[in-house]
């Protein structure tokens, strides 16, 4: 029995039929095969709305299809955005298949990589097979993903796995330790897949090495093979140049990938022959010379390094520079960290001191304020003294503490500095002047004793 129908209703009923009339169709249905699709680039743009552009395709084909592919990547390339697509294409179309995902820190696994997939899961056009969770994915019981940490004490994580496909994907893997490679040969039985992937910032290591093996399939992605340079054909002539500006209005960019304004600031910073811009600019690993104090990678990790902030003993630090293109800097240093707290450019020394005092009384749990007080530190120096602050002057060429180790304190300081930049022990701020001034350190400047 029909019976009549409130105005409400009717209203509801309508709202209904236009809201399912206006509903995207879902991929699945209107292509069934998706379901069992073996090509990645497709399925990424068909289901997550995701269009992998010319490398990105090149590099999902080559994990399908081949025991090992190795990335060296340039700074913002997508990289995490592609072994993301490529986590959740193998988990829905693949059956059996564990996903192992990992990294150097826990960061670069739950923000940054599984950051990722929670996004594309998010925008995906259908609904997504199994349970997200925040660093796992589970189909079934023979269907997975997880992401892991790679520290050298967590090798025993990848113990167990032995399934009849098996898929790695290891983020930033020019960091990641020899024993964690050596745990995922331990798993590497039946059909397996490894993806690695990262910037190429050392010289030594089982990422490098996988570029000198024959059997390894090989890419590299430089800045100006992303589509925010090809799209408006800039080449590193025209960064040099400065030719970029006049080709460059970002109409045609891709949010989230390297920009030619971000490649023409570390051309200036560090220039063509640098570490740095081998590494992140031209995906190239580094002219590592026998001779410098701090390499690339251990000063990449100290900036990665996460660590708890601690509220203990602070000393405000004092670079002096007053005018030229150098800055003058103001640190503040705890045990397990240094943190920028200003960057001055051509100040006059009255300007620096009053800058380093608010920095001072800012910082809780002051104790000092350690200068270099030869030359036009001085100045600085005698105004804060004269403000009864606690100075401490730093006199490089004073005798060192250990004199049968290091020439003089300026020795000292540098190599303590080092040796805990190579252990990995200190945090340091992610600042690209900071990073050229480390890795152009050369030994014989700072003699030992």
């Amino acid at each position: 029995m029909g019976g009549r129908i409130t105005e409400r209703e009717f209203t509801r009923r309508m709202d209904e039929a236009f809201g399912i009339l206006h509903m995207e169709p879902d991929p699945f249905e209107d292509n069934p095969e998706l379901e069992r699709c073996d090509d990645p680039a497709l399925w990424t743009r068909e289901i997550l709305g995701l269009d992998f552009w010319e490398k990105q395709a090149e590099i999902a084909a080559s994990f399908r299809d081949n025991p090992v592919t190795a990335v060296r990547s340039c700074h913002a390339a997508g990289k995490s955005c592609l072994g993301a697509a490529l986590t959740l294409w193998t988990t829905q179309t693949k059956d059996p298949a564990v996903v192992i995902t990992t990294a150097p820190t826990d960061r670069q696994v739950r923000e940054i990589l599984w950051g990722e997939i929670h996004k594309l899961h998010a925008r995906a056009r259908t609904k997504l097979k199994g349970r997200l969770l925040v660093q796992a994915l589970r189909v079934s019981p023979d269907v997975y993903a997880f992401g892991f940490t790679a520290p050298e004490t967590a090798s025993e994580k990848f113990q167990g796995f032995h399934a009849a496909r098996i898929y790695i994907i290891v983020d930033e893997s020019s960091r990641v330790s020899d024993e964690i490679f050596e745990a995922i040969d331990g798993i590497s039985t039946g059909e397996v897949h490894v993806l690695l992937i990262g910037n190429p910032t050392r010289t030594s290591g089982r990422f490098y090495d996988a570029f000198h093996d024959p059997a390894v399939v090989k890419f590299g992605i430089s800045v100006f093979d992303t589509p925010n340079f090809t799209a408006y054909g800039i080449t590193e002539d025209d960064i040099v140049s400065g030719a970029w500006a006049d080709k460059y209005d970002g109409s045609k960019d891709i949010p989230g990938l390297v920009t030619p304004d971000w490649a023409a600031r570390m051309y200036e910073i560090h220039g063509l022959d640098s570490p740095f811009y081998r590494a992140r600019v031209r995906a190239e690993f580094p002219l590592q010379e026998d001779d410098t104090l701090m390499s690339i990678d251990d000063v990449t990790a100290c900036m990665d390094l996460e660590v708890e902030e601690i509220n203990e003993p602070a000393d405000v630090v004092v670079d002096v520079a007053r005018y030229g293109s150098d800055q003058t800097v103001i640190g503040v240093v705890r045990s397990i960290s240094l943190r920028i707290a200003k960057a001055l450019h051509g100040r006059d020394t009255m300007h620096v001191a009053g800058e380093t005092k608010r920095v001072f009384d800012d910082t809780e749990n002051a104790r000092g304020i350690r200068i270099d007080s030869i030359g036009v530190g001085a100045g600085v120096a005698d105004r804060l003294i004269e403000q009864k602050l606690p100075v401490v002057e730093m006199v490089a060429s004073e005798k060192s503490s250990e004199p049968d180790k290091f020439l003089n304190k300026r020795a000292e300081w540098w190599w303590t500095a080092a040796d805990r930049v190579k252990a990995h022990t200190v945090k340091l701020p992610r600042n690209e002047y900071l990073a050229r001034d480390l890795t152009t350190i050369k030994y014989p400047s700072i003699p030992r004793a």
